[in-house]
């Protein structure tokens, strides 16, 4: 849908950008939103809301079980001068079954390396290795937008076993 149709469609009441919509996705964009069902198995919603049209794609508790998000602790940390954004280069020790991980993250501004130096942190250990500049992240390191938003890492509340997983 063009940006011009939908700028149409916004000034309209909500009955009527509803109708042109479905309308729309009934013609031109059924295929995709099927194909992102059977493909994904994801469930698709429309909705307007004061006119902002927005697409919502749900996972599904199925998808949630395909993450494997476990425990580790920051054993080493270095800075990574070559990244774009300030970041640090992180190992990660995940426990014997995943072994210690490579990880790169923009933590700068909210962390300094001696403060992340055993630090308990969740990451996604089954996602491909990522190419940020000339290293490799082997799991992604989860955090939150702060104030600035800024990474602000997720950590257990409490002392968990290193390898532990996330259910």
């Amino acid at each position: 849908m063009g940006a011009s149709k939908l700028n149409d469609m916004l000034r309209m009441s909500y009955g009527g950008a509803l109708r042109q919509m479905l309308q729309s996705f009934q013609r031109r964009e059924q295929w995709f939103l099927e194909r992102l069902t059977e493909d994904r198995l994801w469930q698709v919603t429309i909705s307007i809301f004061k006119g902002n049209c927005e697409l919502n794609i749900m996972a599904t508790f199925d998808d949630f079980q395909k993450l494997d998000i476990r425990v580790g602790k920051i054993v080493e940390v270095e800075d990574f001068p070559e990244a774009r954004k300030p970041s640090y280069k992180l190992k990660i020790d995940l426990g014997p079954e995943t072994g210690i991980k490579k990880s790169c993250a923009q933590l700068c501004a909210n962390y300094r390396k001696e403060d992340l130096t055993g630090k308990l942190v969740l990451c996604v250990v089954n996602f491909p290795p990522r190419q940020i500049g000339p290293a490799t992240s082997e799991v992604l390191t989860l955090g939150v937008p702060g104030e600035n938003n800024e990474c602000v890492l997720i950590q257990p509340e409490r002392d968990s076993p290193v390898g532990g997983k996330l259910y």
